[in-house]
């Protein structure tokens, strides 16, 4: 017998013996784990198209928006959530976000606020005040902000 033929049938030889161990064996069992991943949703329900941006507002160096931003924030995160401003325009320098639990401020470069909530929705109504950039002028700016959600994940 060749070294070949040898190797072909001790392999059969071994896989018969798989076969029948593995038909003998009627029982087996397994453990299976889910774990829910935290999602957040961001609907903004109002939010100023443009800034109109006065001689008095330049001079002064801010402009408080009159009109809220009204949000609808749903997680099932029983942590809390994220809410991330991103800056679309370069018109300021800064920011300070009121709402009815703070006071946040932030640079150019926008921010986050935390907010630790237990799951399901909250309604949110923010106010801004921006800091002018120097070299601004008087004139109408479109809304410079997006607002993302994101959920906070449990410890």
């Amino acid at each position: 017998m060749t070294p070949m033929l040898r190797r072909v049938t001790v392999l059969a030889v071994a896989a018969a013996g798989c076969t029948v161990a593995s038909a003998t064996q009627t029982q087996a069992s397994f453990t299976v784990g889910a774990r829910v991943l935290p999602i957040a949703t961001l609907q903004v329900n109002s939010e100023p198209l443009e800034v109109v941006i006065s001689p008095e507002d330049v001079s002064r160096g801010f402009v408080e928006i009159a009109e809220p931003t009204r949000v609808q924030v749903s997680s099932n995160s029983p942590v809390g959530y994220t809410l991330l401003l991103v800056p679309q325009s370069p018109w300021f320098s800064g920011l300070t976000v009121r709402s009815a639990d703070a006071v946040v401020t932030m640079g150019a470069d926008g921010g986050a606020i935390v907010e630790r909530r237990h799951a399901g929705a909250s309604s949110l109504e923010l106010t801004f005040r921006f800091a002018l950039a120097s070299e601004l002028t008087p004139g109408r700016y479109p809304w410079p902000l997006h607002l993302t959600v994101q959920p906070l994940e449990s410890p």
